[in-house]
């Protein structure tokens, strides 16, 4: 169970790290980075939002994965495993965050974890594009420095008309070694989505499973 662990609870904690942004919360004992690394060369912050054509869309997996319609009928993603939900409020600057989180995790399971976090931000009034950008950038740097990580296929891209970042990072930890992660940030309205999978970087079937429930994200409503 302690292996499981190291991936599960860190994930919790390092997502609610992210809404939270310059709010210290506890963590697994890592500094945030003074900056956040970009690989060079790759997409940056700035990029114009694109849209991937449709056949760039990843199929569902197709090994037992089933369609998990979230309680309150947010959002909906693809996998073989139940999810473990959690609802908790996370302090940020602009007041408490209602945020539900949903991991998805086998017993047992080493190699990495998944999960979506959904939280109500107390944002007041309309947001502009540059506000909405900075918002998703914000949760970006907080995932990235809660290891002192190193971003890469940084990309911003729209679902249904809503902003969106999608990016890849790897890191160095104490606890957990060698990790690699991949993480899509939206933003609708004043809901704040999180799905991501993060483990080991041997782990390609992880990654590959990891990769089709991100990619099967869909707004429900």
């Amino acid at each position: 169970m302690a292996a499981r662990c190291k991936y599960t609870a860190c994930m919790r904690k390092m997502l609610v790290f992210a809404l939270a942004a310059t709010v210290l919360l506890p963590s697994c004992d890592e500094k945030p980075a003074s900056e956040v690394k970009v690989d060079p060369g790759k997409a940056k912050p700035s990029d114009p939002v694109t849209t991937p054509p449709k056949d760039e869309v990843k199929p569902a997996p197709s090994t037992g994965a089933t369609e998990y319609v979230a309680p309150d009928g947010s959002f909906t993603v693809m996998s073989k495993l139940k999810p473990t939900p959690k609802a908790l409020d996370v302090p940020t600057p602009a007041g408490n965050a209602p945020t539900k989180q949903y991991m998805f995790s086998a017993p047992g399971r080493s190699d990495g974890a998944m999960m979506v976090m959904v939280s109500t931000y107390p944002i007041k009034g309309e947001l502009d594009d540059a506000a909405r950008q900075k918002l998703l950038t914000d949760a970006r740097d907080g995932v990235v420095k809660k290891f002192s990580g190193t971003a890469s296929d940084d990309n911003t891209f729209e679902l249904d008309g809503h902003p969106g970042r999608d990016f890849k990072f790897a890191a160095s930890h104490s606890k957990m070694g060698e990790l690699v992660g991949r993480s899509k940030i939206l933003l609708k309205g004043n809901m704040l989505f999180q799905v991501m999978r993060m483990g080991d970087p041997k782990a390609t079937d992880f990654i590959a499973e990891g990769d089709a429930l991100i990619d099967s994200f869909k707004f429900k409503k």
